[in-house]
């Protein structure tokens, strides 16, 4: 079930956090609980970053990650401009 790229918050438990991350996981759960969840999904991690990948960016983002200078806040909100440019 974890090769589809869409996954239902009904389908989600903890344990898929590698699969949906943990809020989908977190929605999961609740969901499960009954509780008021609105309706919704994930797109799997593994759909973002081959999205990435066909975009040719998922290289640039981790060097771009790297080389950052967090205590450099004129660098950081650069770079994390940079970075939501690309994505």
């Amino acid at each position: 079930m974890s090769d589809r790229p869409i996954r239902a918050f009904s389908e989600l438990r903890v344990g898929d956090v590698d699969v949906a991350g943990g809020k989908g996981a977190n929605l999961g759960e609740l969901t499960a609980a009954g509780l008021p969840v609105p309706p919704g999904f994930v797109i799997t991690g593994q759909v973002f970053l081959d999205a990435l990948d066909e975009a040719g960016v998922r290289q640039e983002l981790r060097s771009l990650s790297t080389a950052v200078h967090a205590d450099d806040p004129q660098d950081l909100g650069a770079t994390a401009e940079r970075m939501q440019h690309l994505v």
